[in-house]
């Protein structure tokens, strides 16, 4: 499922400007005129070599959901892939189902996800309010809680209309 969200956010034609203005939009003129193509070279060039990118749109996609409901029946009805609390299988999970989440764009991937597994989308909301608690994450107070508090909260504020 990594390489289907990298390719449905640096290969996918429907995704890239919104890609390409995120994460180049800042560059000096001369650089954003160049960078952008070179970084999605080199990304078309790891997924191919992976072998996901290989295959068709839509082959990619079917692949990609079938991950998501594996997924989900894994999670089944536990609050966490851990159990009661995140564990370390959490972060993982969460860092990709986030990025078809709430990431801006359309693609099949994401309406599976939000329409045929819902479970999984109410996982990313726990998710993301147990990042905001302390017991949770004890180490806020952090130099590396920096990330955390510019990306991961604001993110919450900025979805709050997505979360049960």
């Amino acid at each position: 499922t990594y390489f289907a969200v990298l390719w449905l956010r640096w290969i996918d034609d429907a995704a890239w400007p919104a890609t390409r203005s995120a994460f180049f939009g800042t560059l000096p003129a001369p650089l954003r005129a160049v960078v952008p193509a070179l970084v999605r070279r080199k990304i078309r060039r790891d997924v191919v070599g992976q072998g996901l990118g290989r295959h068709a749109r839509d082959e990619i996609h079917a692949r990609a959901c079938a991950d998501l409901d594996a997924l989900g029946a894994a999670l089944g009805k536990s609050a966490f892939f851990g159990g009661d609390e995140p564990a370390t299988l959490d972060a993982t999970a969460y860092a990709l189902l986030a990025n078809l989440l709430w990431v801006p764009g359309e693609s099949a991937v994401k309406v599976h996800l939000t329409r045929r597994q819902a479970g999984l989308v109410a996982y990313c909301a726990r998710m993301l309010q147990a990042l905001a608690s302390e017991s949770v994450a004890p180490w806020r107070g952090a130099p590396c809680a920096t990330a955390w508090t510019t990306v991961a909260l604001p993110m919450r504020r900025n979805h709050a209309s997505l979360m049960p």
